[in-house]
């Protein structure tokens, strides 16, 4: 296969020199541009009129190294290529040229696939932010019944053990009740055994004086 039908393998010096002779132009653009804003505020301050070669001079003066410089950088870098295209091994080979054809496909797919999904969650017209505030929510209105609940059983364990209290506080009412009229019926008997023996003894002072 001719040298003109495979793909040219670039250096990466001549890459190099390429870019640094478009920066160089574009500094070349920016220093005419500096030059002739610096001379219409110098005749505009001392109210005079420029000639268009003085512009000329000027901006020839101002861009004339960097512009030279641009040149040679591009020069060289356009040698070196043309060098180096005279040799075969700075040529893609078929197996390269396939691989990079595959990645390109690859790369291409991918950013496919990715528009893809972009497109299907615009669709869904759910955002990630709006699925943090949703998530955000709903564990907030998840705590608040789960404290809720928490208050509810708390409310009926105290009033369970408010009946207790009741309850207890009744049976000791009973039972101190209770003592009350036990205590109440022994004094009575007591009283009642102390009346027997006073009628025991008038009865037997009656039968005496009887006898008499």
């Amino acid at each position: 296969m001719n040298i003109k039908d495979k793909k040219y393998r670039r250096s990466g010096v001549s890459i190099a020199c390429y870019v640094i002779a478009a920066i160089m132009l574009v500094y070349v653009c920016y220093q005419i541009g500096s030059t002739v804003s610096t001379i219409n505020e110098y005749y505009a301050q001392y109210e005079m009129n420029a000639t268009p070669m003085e512009y000329l001079t000027y901006c020839g003066q101002a861009a004339l190294q960097p512009f030279f410089y641009a040149l040679a950088t591009f020069m060289f870098g356009f040698i070196l290529d043309a060098v180096r295209k005279n040799n075969k091994a700075n040529y893609l080979s078929d197996e390269e040229i396939e691989a990079a054809k595959e990645a390109k496909k690859e790369a291409k797919d991918a950013k496919k696939f990715a528009k893809g999904e972009a497109a299907a969650a615009k669709a869904g017209n759910v955002t990630t932010a709006e699925k943090s505030v949703e998530a955000d929510f709903a564990k907030s209105l998840d705590e608040e019944l789960k404290a809720d609940e928490k208050k509810a059983e708390n409310k009926g364990q105290g009033q369970k053990k408010s009946g207790g209290n009741r309850k207890n506080s009744s049976y000791n009412n009973r039972a101190n009740g209770g003592n009350r009229n036990n205590g109440n019926r022994g004094g009575n008997n007591r009283r009642s055994s102390g009346k027997k023996p006073a009628a025991d003894k008038a009865e037997d002072k009656a039968e005496a004086k009887s006898e008499e």
